[in-house]
Formats: C-alpha cells, structure tokens, sequence
C-alpha cells in the first residue's frame, strides 16, 4: 500500500474517544490539575483502524515525560529534523 492509501485509512477509521469517554480522565485531571491526560494513535493498521489509547500521568510522571521529551528534541535538532511539537512535512521522522 503507499503512504497515501494508508493515510485514506487512518483518516477514515480513526475514532478519537468523545467527551463522555474522556469523563473518567477529566475528572482525574481536575483532582490534580498538574497531571496530563495522553491519547496516543499507533500504528499498525487493523481492520477496524488505528490502535488509540488514553492514560493518565501524575504530576511526577508528566515532569519525567517533559525531560525525556525535551532529550528528543535535543537529538533531533542535533540532527536537523523537527522538534516533536512541530508539524511534519513528509510524515517522517
């Protein structure tokens, strides 16, 4: 398959959670307003679409997942690619 019929894929079987589904970790945020709800697309492809995950990290792990995503964009600008935060152009890496 090329990149562009993968991505017709993704696009048209992706399912974000809705807002009701998000209650549960919303709710967990708002008791500690320093954590972080994540949602997570991944790949591979299945037949009903791309793998998304939901979780929530405390305030100390959302600290440790901030360092260790700046040590990635440290790498990465060493190596002139974006930053994780920046829109990629080709969808690589």
């Amino acid at each position: 398959m090329t990149n562009n019929t993968n991505l017709a894929i993704l696009t048209e079987k992706l399912r974000l959670p809705s807002a009701e589904q998000l209650e549960p970790w919303l709710a967990k945020l708002i008791k500690d307003p320093e954590s972080l709800v994540i949602i997570a697309i991944e790949k591979p492809l299945s037949a009903d679409g791309p793998r998304v995950a939901t979780g929530w990290l405390s305030h100390a792990e959302r600290v440790a997942l901030r360092k260790a995503l700046l040590a990635v964009n440290a790498r990465r600008e060493k190596k002139g690619k974006p930053a994780t935060t920046e829109m990629p152009e080709d969808g690589s890496t």
